[in-house]
């Protein structure tokens, strides 16, 4: 037997030089770069695992890894890296493997074979000088042909780049989406200045751009660092819904993130305002666009609330059209006279109180005096429930106002070319965030009626902004609160726990009822066995062997021993552990997985919180199936799903699941706000399972956390005066 060269590790306090072929990447944290990768020596052995903070790497990519070996206490042996070297691939195994990596959209392992297989020895020739020859190859074709060659070619006109970014441990992907921005100057932008890769070039963000900045000696307190921060830190800021910061916390927060004291950055604060990058407002700075969009949504919003209905009540009409079987109390004939009152109001209130049946209601009346009601909802779940619900179209908000991806602006309808239609009611009101409002008022026919309706007690919009709870809080706008549980709905313990929680009482529990839509069990064990227990042996019971198809697990955050991303690795093992990993997928998938969409794809018509099934492979992507609509996902957009089993609260918003479980854990008190609480209670539509200490519980409704989103429309709305 031939003798096999393997590298003699270094000792542990020794640094050492590793050289080989990406196999895999293993883990990706994409916020801090940090990577685990399988490596192919050079001269053959053993893959080794390389851990350390390598930007973007692509199977197939030849690095120099300088760092030391370690003993890892689970994993095993494995090389730290402090340095990475990125080079081309020389050998034909590895410019198959790096051709086949997803880098180049519709050429995957299968076609990089077939070419590899077809040129041999050849292969790195002809790339670099005969790439048009790659259509002789079965299967390729002239279309993707010519998509290598031109993928290749960018990559030689792009070769100072990819070897100044390869020298700081950047991968080639990303030097080529720079390179396809800035063209020929793209070398002296990043040298100029890294910075503008954030705002110019797709999925570079500060972190990529400071690490590029600080490996070519860029000085910590430069001005354009300075000012990338700032804007970074108010980016963040929106990203957590604020649509303003106070000018301490702007400061406070920049300076935390850039390590500098914050005196320094009020000279570059005022430098970006002078350039209208940002702006200044009583409360603190601004994002101009948040600014624009909450003054001109308060203008508005009291315009349409102080103008006449479309149609007024008529008591006589209403009760012709009322649906057969359907009663209403009196607190729901006072909501409807409300709505009915100005050209702009809104319907609250929490499960059991007749939201539902007075939409219904609403849609027969106005039909009925000849007005076709437009029916919409922030995301395609939610919109989907109101189609159920009234037996009406109804559409997500983005499709209603025809957003167009790319252009400014974004919507076909606006100021310009309104929405047809005179009557607008938009469920799940609650998660609509002040860019998607301004869109639709921007849209909205002058003389139209608009009847908001949703939750005011669920989690604000992910995106910026608190228009529900801003605009009930202002009290210039018509309002109907309903309060009274019907009959109906006034036995379900999850409608009468909802209530409770709003006022700082531990839920209800009727432990002697086989049958109840809630529980809260107090494990003996540790939470996954728990879990483990009702997926495979009491639910089934239950709901029948298909119960786990029906179940959501919900978590209030991503990390930890019972974030989601713990709870999707141990839940894909229980639930679906025959399928093999799906090379497609990164490894992480197999057939048959659950998975949600991370962010709206109006393309596509997906939209964040949209679950789907993995079906499989398509020769280029990983296929998952929504619903019946089938999507190839490529291992660029790989990143845009995630496993599903379980998802955060935030997720979960405007979906509806027949059985919930929800661990309530101490690690996760600083999420547990009474908004989360309830959102994820009322997610449920069968059941409930609460898992946690009852103790613990207690003590968070005693004094739950209270997050402060910093916004302006509720004091604009208070401030303003009507117009003469």
């Amino acid at each position: 037997m031939s003798e096999r060269y393997e590298p003699s590790p270094a000792p542990e306090s020794e640094t050492a030089a590793l050289r080989g072929i990406v196999a895999a990447t293993l883990y990706y944290n994409e916020a801090t770069g940090y990577r685990v990768i399988r490596l192919e020596p050079d001269g053959g052995g053993r893959p080794i695992s390389a851990t350390g903070v390598f930007g973007e790497l692509h199977e197939g990519e030849h690095v120099v890894l300088r760092g030391r070996w370690n003993q890892h206490a689970r994993y095993g042996r494995e090389f730290r890296a402090t340095g990475c070297e990125v080079r081309l691939p020389e050998s034909r195994a590895g410019l198959e493997r790096y051709l086949g990596s997803g880098l180049i959209p519709g050429v995957g392992p299968g076609i990089a074979q077939r070419i590899a297989e077809h040129f041999g020895k050849n292969l790195r020739a002809v790339l670099d000088r005969e790439a048009e020859r790659l259509g002789e190859v079965k299967g390729v074709g002239a279309r993707k042909a010519r998509a290598i060659a031109e993928f290749w070619r960018r990559r030689d006109g792009a070769r100072e780049l990819l070897l100044l970014l390869g020298e700081h441990g950047m991968g080639l992907g990303l030097g080529l989406r720079i390179h396809k921005t800035y063209g020929d100057e793209a070398l002296a932008v990043v040298r100029r200045d890294p910075y503008r890769l954030i705002y110019d070039v797709s999925g570079v963000g500060f972190q990529t751009a400071d690490r590029i900045a600080q490996r070519l000696g860029m000085a910590p307190d430069s001005p354009e660092r300075l000012r990338a921060g700032l804007i970074h830190q108010m980016e963040r800021a929106g990203d957590e819904g604020h649509c303003f910061l106070p000018h301490a916390e702007l400061l406070a927060g920049a300076a935390e993130l850039l390590r500098i004291e914050s005196t320094a950055l009020d000279r570059e604060l005022q430098s970006l305002v002078t350039q209208g990058l940002l702006a200044l407002c009583a409360e603190g700075v601004q994002h101009p666009q948040l600014q624009g969009f909450e003054e001109q949504a308060a203008h508005e919003v009291l315009r349409r609330a102080l103008a006449p209905p479309v149609l007024p009540l008529d008591h006589g009409c209403l009760a012709r059209v009322l649906p057969r079987g359907v009663a209403l109390a009196q607190d729901q004939i006072a909501a409807l006279e409300t709505l009915l009152s100005r050209g702009f109001s809104v319907l609250t209130g929490g499960p059991g109180v007749g939201k539902t049946t007075l939409v219904q209601v609403l849609v027969a009346y106005f039909e009925a005096m000849g007005f076709a009601v437009v029916l919409a909802a922030p995301t395609g779940r939610a919109a989907q429930r109101l189609e159920e619900a009234t037996g009406r179209p109804a559409s997500t908000l983005h499709r209603l106002l025809k957003y167009q991806p790319g252009r400014d602006p974004p919507f076909q309808h606006g100021y310009e070319n309104p929405l047809p239609g005179r009557v607008f009611i938009v469920d799940e009101f609650s998660m609509v965030d002040l860019p998607l409002f301004h869109a639709l008022l921007a849209a909205l026919p002058a003389n139209s009626q608009l009847i908001a309706v949703g939750d005011k007690d669920q989690l604000p919009s992910v995106g910026p902004g608190r228009v529900l709870g801003d605009i009930l809080e202002s009290g210039r706008v018509a309002a109907a609160v309903l309060e009274q549980v019907h009959r109906q709905a006034a036995g379900s313990l999850l409608v009468r726990n909802s209530h409770r929680l709003l006022r700082r009482l531990p839920p209800l529990e009727e432990h002697n009822a086989d049958l109840s839509d809630f529980y809260f069990i107090e494990p003996r064990e540790d939470f996954m066995a728990v879990m483990d227990k009702l997926l495979t042996e009491r639910l089934p019971l239950r709901f029948g062997k298909e119960a786990a198809a029906n179940v959501q697990v919900l978590s209030p955050m991503k990390k930890g021993p019972l974030g989601t991303e713990a709870l999707n690795e141990h839940l894909q093992q229980l639930l679906n552990p025959g399928n093999p990993p799906l090379r497609a997928g990164g490894g992480r998938y197999r057939s048959g997985d659950r998975v949600i969409q991370l962010a709206n794809n109006y393309e596509l018509d997906l939209y964040n919180g949209d679950i789907g099934r993995v079906a499989g492979e398509d020769g280029m992507g990983l296929l998952v199936d929504f619903n019946g609509k089938m999507v190839s996902y490529m291992p660029e957009a790989i990143s845009s799903i995630a496993l599903a089993y379980a998802c955060t609260v935030h997720k979960a918003q405007g979906s509806e699941y027949q059985v919930v479980i929800m661990p309530l854990h101490r690690g996760h008190r600083h999420m547990l706000s009474l908004p989360l609480l309830y959102t994820a209670l009322t997610r449920a539509r069968k059941l409930c399972l609460w898992v946690g200490q009852r103790d613990f519980l207690r003590a968070v409704l005693e004094n739950p956390m209270e997050p402060l989103r910093h916004t302006r429309l509720k004091v604009l709305l208070q401030a303003l005066r009507p117009a003469g």
